[in-house]
């Protein structure tokens, strides 16, 4: 069995109103292990902490998706970027 870890963050992450694991997260690692022939799959709701640790020590064998910054490359490997987010803030309009 593969055990993907996620967090609680829609629209990547989240429960459904009966309780089953959805979002983009969710749907594409259940895609890509398909493809890969690795159909069961076990969803671990874990927290932002235990992600990176819990997948070196064995605990699950995927996590939901994560900025790959180069600490985190020492801990895992990485796909390619699955989305892109700019950075911003927000300011009141008129304000330079």
């Amino acid at each position: 069995m593969t055990k993907f870890a996620y967090l609680i963050e829609p629209p990547f992450n989240y429960r459904d109103a009966d309780g089953t694991v959805t979002g983009c997260d969710v749907a594409l690692a259940r895609t890509v292990l398909g493809m890969v022939g690795l159909h069961d799959v076990e969803m671990v709701e874990t927290e932002f902490a235990h992600l990176l640790p819990a997948l070196s020590e064995g605990r699950w064998q995927m996590t939901t998706g994560l900025f790959a910054t180069e600490e985190r490359r020492w801990i895992a490997a990485f796909s390619r970027p699955i989305w892109a987010l700019p950075d911003g803030l927000l300011v009141r309009k008129g304000n330079p």
